[in-house]
């Protein structure tokens, strides 16, 4: 579901990703990563790298297992988004000239 995103730059969007398995917790995605444990009443900021978050896949079998994609590329997650791969690893695409 993606909703207007008031104060954000402009042509941005939030994005909100529900986690399977655990109907109660959603995440928010926009310059920052957000968790939510109680349906969206209150919302924590996470430690995800980057700025500008676009994608957030959680695995269904395993919700702590999630790869975010943002502006810098993507990283992977193995503790529900508490730490995060590094994202000095992402392809570079070649120039020729």
């Amino acid at each position: 579901m993606t909703i207007n995103a008031t104060g954000s730059a402009p042509g941005t969007s939030v994005t909100s990703s529900p986690t399977p398995r655990m109907p109660t917790r959603s995440y928010v995605l926009n310059t920052g990563m957000f968790r939510s444990g109680d349906a969206g009443k209150t919302f924590t900021l996470l430690p995800a790298p980057h700025g500008d978050h676009h994608g957030l896949w959680i695995d269904s079998a395993n919700p702590r297992r999630m790869i975010n994609g943002d502006d810098g590329g993507a990283t992977v997650s193995l503790d529900g988004g508490q730490t995060w791969s590094t994202q000095y690893n992402q392809p570079r695409r070649s120039s020729t000239t």
